[in-house]
This record gives C-alpha cells, structure tokens and sequence, in this order.
C-alpha cells in the first residue's frame, strides 16, 4: 500500500498542472479567458504597433578637397573629390523612373581602376527610401554602360540608371567596388 504522503504530493502536483480533463482547454492546450480568447494571447487593441522607421539623415557635403567615395577593383583604388568626378567623361541617360540626368557611367568609374568587363559591381549607400544604408550588387556587363554616378544637389554622390529599377537606386553613395 502507498503512504499518504505519495498521495498528497499526488493532489498537489494535479492542482498545480490544472488537473483539470481536456474539456476545459482552448485548442493551443493553453487556458481560456473569460472573453474565450487562450490566456496570454494579445487582441488587435492590446497589441503592440510597431514604431514607423525613420529616414536617416542626410550626410554632410563633402568638402571640395576630400575624396567624395571609394572606388576599387583589386588593389586598385580611386577616391575621387568631386571636381575629380566631374571630370571624367559624362554621359547622359533618361533613368527607368523618366528622368533625365548625367554622370559617369559605372563602364567609364571601371576604366579608371582597370576593372574587369565581366564580374560584379557593389554600391554601397542610402536606400531610396532613406531608411537604411544598403549595398546593391549588379552585373558589370548587364548595367555598368547603362547607369551613371553623379554629385547630387545634396554634395553626396548619387546613382541613377536607365536598366535598374529606380527602387534599386542608391544614394550618397560611399564605395563602389568592381569584383
């Protein structure tokens, strides 16, 4: 025969799991409020909203006498100020948003630090939105003769092109590199 003490520890262990039968669990094996909604669960007015992003701020304009980005292919490395950039040929696209707009086309940046035709090019930026810096990766050969760099209004450099989307763009561009 079992002592009593096995009995009472019994009794306690069923009261402090519920001990209750399955006709009073919701369908998560949780309990029930008194409205019916499972205990712990939040209702749309109780939830959390989620706090809207804000766009970051705008950098400074680059002195005249300081490289404006980055730009590389290997060990080979440009920082451009931006009368340097300026300086490079230019060329003018209608961008994929139906704006005009004129800069260096990423072929012609390539050219300076002796980038491969084939492979790869990283940005790295604003996003569009502004919300978050970002790197946009695109083939060379697809987009490099169809997408420009430019000193924007802001003194930062920024990117438009006629073959990528201008939700793809990025701005205040700090590095470009050629892989």
């Amino acid at each position: 025969m079992l002592p009593a003490a096995f009995f009472a520890l019994l009794a306690a262990a069923l009261i402090a799991c519920g001990g209750g039968g399955d006709d009073d669990a919701t369908p998560n094996g949780g309990s029930s409020s008194t409205d019916g909604t499972p205990a712990g669960t939040l209702t749309p007015a109780e939830s959390p909203t989620p706090t809207p992003e804000s766009p970051l701020a705008t950098p400074t304009r680059v002195a005249d006498d300081e490289p404006v980005m980055a730009v590389n292919s290997g060990p080979m490395e440009l920082l451009p100020t931006v009368a340097e950039l300026s300086a490079l040929p230019q060329t003018e696209i209608t961008g994929s948003d139906g704006n005009s707009y004129a800069g260096t086309t990423l072929a012609a940046l390539g050219e300076q630090v002796s980038a491969p035709a084939q492979g790869f090019v990283s940005i790295q930026g604003i996003r569009s939105d502004g919300i978050r810096y970002a790197t946009v990766r695109f083939a060379i050969e697809e987009h490099a003769a169809t997408t420009v760099v430019f000193v924007g209004e802001s003194g930062n450099v920024e990117m438009a092109s006629s073959s990528i989307a201008a939700a793809n763009w990025v701005g205040a561009i700090s590095a470009i590199s050629y892989q």
